[in-house]
């Protein structure tokens, strides 16, 4: 319990003893207060007027209770939105809330804590030193004492480069001079005189046999030995300035370049890798060594040597990039310091990676936890290191960073969520029952999760329940969007997690009643169902009816057939026949006479031959293409009939492609071309017959000869006791289409047939010519 008295100095604040007691007269704490909290944790907040925020971490477990120990104050010159504090408060997730004059503030633990580096500080390299404490390089050399970063002398000048080799010594690179700095003293080493102007020290590292690797900027990579120093190596290795070096467990020294090369040197001989050999990181910022596990990051991520191969480690959503630091831990984690922050990565995922090429799983940490800026890409490295007591240490261009991977803040609070409106149009409907919408809403969900540690962290799911059965992953999106959903009942479901991944998998609910259209309602849908049944009956009845025409037109097709060949017969064949058998009667009468006798037996040959022909034609006229057969063979056909051992000169000629024509209309169209072809053999005394049959828009036949023509009323009524020109005619009414017969006398007779396409072509054919002229309109 805290109580406050004005006292002699002004407001005074002070614990009660346990025994119910005031306080110590030692205890009280002087200030102008005007608030008070203990947080969960032991530290004390204290408002002021007018003199901004006082927290003190903790209270040390003495007798004098108010001791305190660490104390912070926060002003406006802080961030604090103003010097004097009306209000505190703490939040279920230990957050706490200042409200002052002019707003609000909120502060929270953060895994990253600033070194308190000198101001103006920059270009940080950062080491663990020989005692397992930290050393900071940047310019001047910084040794960290506790909470406390205390200046060192500098053995070099404007230091560039640290490194701790294996043995424990550090090695510090400058402007003009290397030195090994170990605990019996410091060990200046002058550099090479061949160096030209430019000879910063880059990177170094120590071989097996103590030598020292050291990469100068602009002059490449040269070995310090037995007090001398020397190139080593062919020309593509030691011209160029390595950007990186380490040693691995086994002494082989490892170079990293730019442009996807590393090299290695095992104390006998080179070796050099690149794109062939899987390097793949564009320029290699970053290379450690750590047990039998040897890492390089660079430009484009991160790569493993596996096999005397490097391979790839891949990462499940963001990969990092621009990697100018590497540190695994003694419980094989694996830490990053990247342009976009901090990245933790477990060990068994970066094994199973390297087996499966699975994505890693990892954990990133950027301003949000505390960690602001970025580090040097090139120089100075590194920009990672760990000390004995387990701390590690991250360098951007003005700040070092401490983490304690043992203490980083967690949040085992799950959220809260909240449906806060349910928005259909312009209307907001209230989520405390049923929302009943209207028919074809469009619909918005807002919702939310009260967690404000890093509330740009929180995370929601949600599905619409009784419409679909998937979770929608909608990040940090609060808000859910539906159209046109059908009518029904259903229920929106959401779920949200904190920032360290915890959920709230019951989440909220409401209730969504959608209501029908009355085209939508089952009546209407009744309606339908009954006014399907009548338009299939409809269907069905002209179906029917269609059938019926077309059988009764077969059957009328059937009986004119059978008329014309009754005709036929009676005009040709059976008259042929008549003459034939009063012939013989007459021939039997006048037997004796041989003459007579063989008279009629010629006439008769030459009667019987015309019934033959007779017949023949009646026949080729009566037979229509089957389905195989188009109307081009068949008219070919009729010719080959009629012309059987005739020398009539015979003109047939074919405009356009064949094209698919519907059975009934062919054999209409057959008919009257094959009656045409016989009148002209049969009836014209021509000489020359010429048959047209052109492919277009519409079928046309066309039939011409030069024999002596037909008077007008033969042409108008046709022969008496011939059918043929009327059946032709008949035909052609049947089928819609125009027939023109036109004979001059002594010039002979022309039959024209124009059949509607629309009517002939089957109508796939006809959609797809439209088709084509339409699209061949463009082009022209």
């Amino acid at each position: 319990m805290w109580v406050s008295r004005l006292g002699p100095q002004g407001m005074e604040l002070g614990p009660m003893e346990p025994s119910g007691a005031m306080p110590l007269a030692d205890s009280w704490i002087h200030g102008q207060f005007t608030d008070v909290l203990e947080t969960r944790d032991g530290g004390l907040w204290l408002g002021t007027l007018k003199h901004g925020l006082i927290w003190a971490h903790s209270r040390r477990e003495t007798s004098k209770l108010g001791a305190l120990s660490r104390v912070t104050t926060f002003k406006g010159a802080d961030g604090l939105t103003s010097d004097t504090v009306r209000s505190i408060f703490q939040d279920q997730e230990g957050g706490v809330f200042i409200a002052t004059d002019d707003g609000l503030d909120y502060f929270r633990l953060q895994a990253f804590v600033p070194l308190p580096l000198p101001k103006g500080t920059q270009e940080i390299a950062v080491s663990r030193d020989s005692d397992g404490t930290l050393l900071v390089g940047a310019g001047n050399l910084m040794h960290l004492d506790g909470d406390v970063v205390r200046p060192l002398a500098n053995p070099v000048d404007h230091i560039q480069s640290i490194y701790r080799d294996p043995l424990g010594s550090v090695w510090l690179g400058g402007t003009s001079l290397l030195a090994q700095e170990t605990p019996t003293g410091v060990h200046r080493v002058r550099l090479p005189q061949s160096l030209s102007s430019m000879h910063n020290i880059q990177a170094i590292a120590t071989g097996k046999t103590g030598d020292v690797w050291v990469s100068f900027i602009g002059n490449g990579v040269q070995r310090y030995s037995n007090g001398g120093w020397q190139k080593m190596g062919p020309d593509q290795f030691h011209k160029p300035t390595a950007i990186v070096e380490t040693r691995d467990e086994s002494g082989a020294v490892w170079f990293g370049y730019t442009n996807n090369r590393v090299a290695a040197f095992d104390g006998t001989r080179f070796a050099t890798f690149t794109e062939q050999e899987g390097v793949e990181v564009g320029n290699v910022t970053a290379i450690a060594a750590y047990h039998d596990h040897l890492w390089i990051g660079g430009d484009r991520g991160l790569e493993a040597f596996v096999g005397g191969r490097f391979k790839a480690i891949r990462f499940s959503g963001r990969s990092p990039a621009n990697i100018s630091g590497i540190l695994e831990t003694s419980d094989g984690r694996l830490w990053l310091n990247t342009v976009n922050g901090v990245v933790e990565v477990d060990g068994t995922e970066l094994e199973a990676s390297k087996s499966n090429g699975r994505g890693v799983a990892h954990r990133d940490f950027d301003f949000l936890d505390g960690f602001v800026g970025a580090p040097e890409d090139i120089r100075p490295l590194p920009t990672v290191a760990g000390t004995s007591d387990g701390r590690l240490f991250f360098s951007t261009v003005h700040r070092v960073y401490e983490l304690d991977p043992r203490d980083i803040p967690k949040n085992p609070v799950i959220p809260k969520v909240l449906i806060r409106d349910v928005v259909s149009g312009a209307r907001n409907c209230p989520t405390n029952g049923t929302v009943v919408l209207p028919s074809a809403s469009d619909l918005q969900v807002e919702y939310t999760a009260f967690s404000y540690t890093v509330p740009q962290r929180v995370r929601f799911r949600y599905r619409l329940e009784g419409y679909e059965y998937q979770w929608h992953d909608a990040g940090q999106r609060r808000q859910a969007f539906y159209s046109k959903l059908p009518p029904g009942t259903y229920s929106f479901h959401v779920a949200a997690s904190n920032d360290d991944g915890i959920w709230n998998n019951d989440g909220a609910r409401v209730e969504i009643a959608i209501m029908a259209a009355w085209y939508q309602t089952a009546w209407f849908r009744l309606l339908c169902l009954l006014a399907l049944c009548a338009v299939l009956w409809a269907a069905h009845r002209m179906r029917l009816r269609g059938i019926s025409r077309v059988l009764r037109l077969r059957y009328e097709a059937r009986l004119d057939e059978r008329t014309k060949i009754a005709r036929d017969l009676h005009d040709t064949l059976l008259q042929t026949i008549q003459g034939s058998k009063i012939l013989v009667e007459t021939a039997l009468d006048q037997s004796k006479d041989s003459s007579r006798l063989l008279e009629c037996l010629n006439k008769l040959a030459v009667w019987l031959d015309q019934a033959t022909k007779e017949g023949r034609a009646v026949l080729v006229t009566l037979r229509a293409p089957d389905e195989e057969d188009s109307l081009v063979l068949a008219l070919k056909r009729a010719l080959d009939e009629f012309s059987a051992n005739e020398t009539r000169g015979v003109d047939f000629a074919v405009h356009g492609s064949a094209r698919k024509m519907h059975h009934g209309i062919c054999e209409q169209i057959t008919h009257i071309g094959c009656e045409a072809v016989r009148n002209a053999y049969y009836h014209s005394a021509a000489d020359r017959i010429s048959i047209e049959l052109a492919f277009g828009r519409n079928l046309t036949l066309r039939v011409a000869d030069n024999g002596h023509g037909m008077a007008e009323d033969t042409l108008r009524g046709g022969r008496p006791g011939h059918f043929g020109l009327q059946g032709m005619r008949e035909r052609s009414t049947a089928i819609g289409s125009e027939l023109n017969i036109i004979s001059v006398l002594d010039h002979g007779t022309e039959v024209v047939l124009t059949v509607p396409g629309e009517v002939v072509y089957e109508r796939e054919q006809i959609v797809f010519r439209k088709l084509l002229s339409w699209i061949l309109s463009f082009r022209d």
